[in-house]
């Protein structure tokens, strides 16, 4: 056995001349081949602008007939722009048939959902191999990771790691347990499957098996103790959600079915023909990262993936980044005898670490968040800072998993929202409600935001049942909150959809009841006032007919009377409710780009349940819009298309056979944000102003919804409460959230912002995330379709 292992690593150290010189051939072929594709897309840049010039002069063509036409009859000539081969005036582009497209079906910038706060729908969860979303979610996240020495992911997952990485003395990882570890590979290694041939994703898949087990097997014979955790091949044992990672970590004892609330590590691998840059390994990987974060709440997720050559490399998902280094790699032939003894470390150090380290879950408990359990046992739980009920409470989850929260975002904030019933152990009693986990990176607060709206009397939000403060003791900047709140109902766009036709007038008061809450809100006392910065159908919720706005995370206290209504701005919200000032991040923010996300979230809500389904395509730009995977330039291109006018706004959407009370509604509040809007959308969206502080009225507002209300509140007048006491409140307060005169565009001084700064980036990852609801229902963000390409296309 001594000389077959001698032997073994004899022929490591022989060949690393022969492969120093393969590696130096293979580095002149890839310049080679950079050179080659440099010079094929030179050419199609070429060909792109003989096309574009071919295009610009038919339309050039198509003006100068239509114009002559128009001259011949006594009419306008008209004025036509070109961009791209794309039409930009809005007269011509409207005669014509059929939109003429950009020839881009995919911008390179991050869509909108990839970069900012607090998304409706996140990348899809992919069941079957899909090589096109595993690259969109590469190229989607390529920012969000960074390449780093592997002493840097060993310092990241904390202290005690570092000290058994770098430790001299026998702690499991020494030469002497690794050289057990080749011994027993040795004695498998015939079992391997080479059918495929040695560089094989197949053999790849057996021999990293064969080592797992070699491990394992030196851990219990040499420690004589059970194994926290174990390993799995999933390659052929798929995940409850249908995705087979090529392996994993779970924890011991979750079962004989490998689920990602378990799961501890993941693995990936390819084949020869795969680098260890590639973008489908990579984005599969990302994918694994984000599904072990769905449910379980956790500090960290950790994966590997194996490429050719064996190479290995081990990935780390924070909060802030995903951090990658290469580790070794596999007990190929001709592999470096260095490279292939630290692998085995690292997986010697896994087995040893994550059972301290409770596997890296928020809970520290086994089971993690899937067990009854006290918040003290919650990762940096401050006891000081916690209120009454929760020095004292035991938790215990009453369904399988998170209903909401922001947990399918791979790096940022992450937030879970479970169905929970709460104990007083000193008490005797228990109640149910809403716990809310939200952690992330930097300096924020949601239940401050939530508490000073309490004290202002802001009405129809959740009471606060409890709440306490969480950090990290490895790392200042990682923080949270532990929030148990009163159950509000259902998210708005599911309440809609459920209306029966005879009582659609109840959402008009529903929306009455959401203006209500932010002028209050907006309104404030003599200390300052709140704006909510994150008004989304998730965030506008219906609980016995009462409307609810939730998740004042992204809120701003801004304690500065004058100049009102206007802050710093900051590129945070859910992206298809987005003002379109906010897209730009120039200028302030204000009361008016909360209620342009209020009058988008109507338009959502009509467009789905009223929208021409008969011609509807699933990758329209429509659907883009809504689903957040186009780039802020783009959305903001297609909201100047769509909301040009009153007329293009509603007949863009199709809308057919909606209640004439819901399309008075849309349209006055739309006349209210830009029928007094004397340029392009896309210009008035970037300047440093916005000119529609100066005419703001509340009872404007109120006139709108009195307008819409007329012929049916004789008839429903029950069903107009909200409305009612809108109409109070406006009386009694004509002055509420009056406008800022010519200090709007003054910017104010943040002495209280909870403003969602990114990563040190200009990504607002690292924002709080949407509550989005507070009952699981069919609209759950787990269950959005297919992520659609980003596209340039004019509505």
């Amino acid at each position: 056995m001594l000389e077959r292992q001698n032997k073994f690593f004899d022929n490591l150290t022989l060949a690393q001349k022969e492969i120093a010189q393969q590696q130096a051939d293979a580095a002149q072929q890839r310049k080679e081949i950079a050179q080659q594709q440099a010079e094929a897309a030179q050419q199609r840049a070429e060909a792109a602008q003989q096309q574009a010039a071919k295009q610009n002069a038919l339309l050039q063509g198509l003006v100068d007939s239509h114009n002559r036409i128009l001259s011949s009859i006594g009419g306008n000539s008209v004025q036509q722009g070109l961009h791209d081969g794309v039409i930009s005036s809005y007269p011509l582009s409207n005669m014509l048939e059929t939109p003429v497209k950009s020839n881009a079906s995919r911008t390179t910038n991050a869509p909108l959902s990839a970069t900012l706060s607090t998304p409706l729908k996140f990348p899809p969860v992919t069941q079957k191999y899909n090589p096109a979303t595993y690259i969109a979610i590469a190229e989607d996240n390529a920012s969000n990771c960074a390449r780093v020495p592997f002493d840097t992911i060993i310092d990241e997952l904390g202290e005690n790691w570092s000290q058994a990485w770098n430790s001299s003395s026998d702690n499991g990882l020494d030469d002497s347990h690794i050289n057990e570890v080749v011994a027993n590979y040795l004695v498998e290694e015939p079992s391997i499957d080479r059918s495929s041939g040695d560089g094989s994703e197949k053999t790849y898949q057996s021999m990293l098996n064969v080592l797992m087990k070699s491990v394992e097997a030196h851990l219990v014979s040499s420690f004589n103790e059970h194994l926290d955790i174990r390993w799995v091949d999933t390659h052929s044992n798929p995940m409850p959600n249908g995705r087979k990672p090529d392996g994993a970590l779970v924890v011991s004892g979750s079962g004989v079915q490998p689920e990602w609330s378990y799961t501890v590590t993941t693995f990936e691998i390819k084949g020869s023909k795969d680098s260890a840059g590639s973008k489908v390994l990579r984005g599969q990987l990302l994918a694994n990262l984000r599904d072990m974060s769905r449910n379980q709440p956790r500090r960290y997720s950790l994966g590997l993936t194996i490429s050719k050559g064996g190479e290995v490399q081990v990935y780390l998902c924070t909060l802030r980044k995903v951090f990658y280094a290469p580790l070794g790699c596999l007990p190929v032939a001709n592999a470096p005898e260095a490279d292939v003894r630290r692998v085995i470390k690292f997986l010697l150090l896994l087995y040893k670490q994550f059972p301290g380290e409770n596997y890296g879950f928020l809970v520290l408990r086994k089971n993690g968040i899937f067990d009854s359990f006290y918040t003290n046992e919650i990762h940096g739980y401050m006891q000081g800072s916690a209120d009454e009920l929760l020095k004292t409470a035991r938790i215990r989850i009453m369904d399988d998993q998170a209903f909401s929260g922001r947990r399918r975002a791979i790096v940022g904030s992450r937030s879970w929202l479970y169905n929970v019933k709460v104990s007083d152990d000193s008490k005797r009693q228990s109640q149910e409600c809403i716990l809310k986990l939200h952690w992330y990176y930097g300096n924020l607060t949601e239940v401050r935001v939530h508490k000073r709206a309490l004290e202002i009397g802001v009405p129809r939000i959740p009471q606060l049942l409890g709440s306490a403060s969480v950090t990290c003791s490895d790392s200042s900047m990682y923080n949270g909150e532990i929030i148990l709140m009163e159950d509000s109902g259902k998210d708005f766009s599911q309440f809609f959809k459920e209306l029966s036709p005879g009582h659609v007038c109840k959402a008009v008061d529903m929306f009455a009841g959401y203006l209500h809450t932010l002028l209050v809100a907006v309104t404030g006392d003599s200390k300052g006032y709140l704006l909510h910065r994150d008004i989304s159908a998730r965030n506008l919720l219906v609980k016995d007919s009462k409307p609810y706005v939730i998740d004042w995370g992204s809120g701003l206290i801004v304690t500065h009377v004058e100049p009102r209504k206007v802050s710093q701005s900051t590129v945070v919200g859910t992206a298809p409710y987005m003002g379109v000032r906010v897209l730009t991040s120039v200028g302030n923010r204000s009361l008016l780009e909360d209620l342009e996300s209020l009058f988008l979230v109507l338009s959502h809500c009509l467009w789905e349940r009223y929208g021409n389904r008969a011609g509807r395509d699933e990758t329209s730009q429509f659907e883009d819009m809504w689903n957040g995977s186009l780039s802020p330039e783009y959305l903001l291109e297609a909201r100047s298309s769509w909301l040009a006018s009153s007329e293009t706004y509603w007949e863009k959407m199709e809308i057919m056979q909606c209640p004439e009370i819901l399309k008075s509604l849309a349209i006055g509040m739309f006349m209210l944000l830009f029928s007094d809007i004397n340029e392009p959308i896309k210009r008035f969206a970037k300047r440093p102003i916005d000119s529609r502080l100066f005419k703001f009225k509340a009872g404007k507002w109120v006139d709108v919804f009195n307008k819409a209300a007329e012929p049916t509140e004789k008839f429903y007048y029950d069903d107009f409460t909200h409305l009612n006491i809108l109409r109070e409140y406006v009386h009694n307060n004509p002055d509420c959230a009056l406008d800022c005169g010519n200090k709007a565009g003054s910017c104010v001084q943040q002495t209280s912002s909870i403003a969602h700064e990114p990563d040190n980036t200009k990504s607002a990852d690292s924002s709080t995330a949407s509550m989005q609801g507070l009952k699981r229902s069919s609209h759950d963000s787990d269950n959005s379709p297919p992520e659609s390409k980003s596209r340039r296309t004019s509505l």
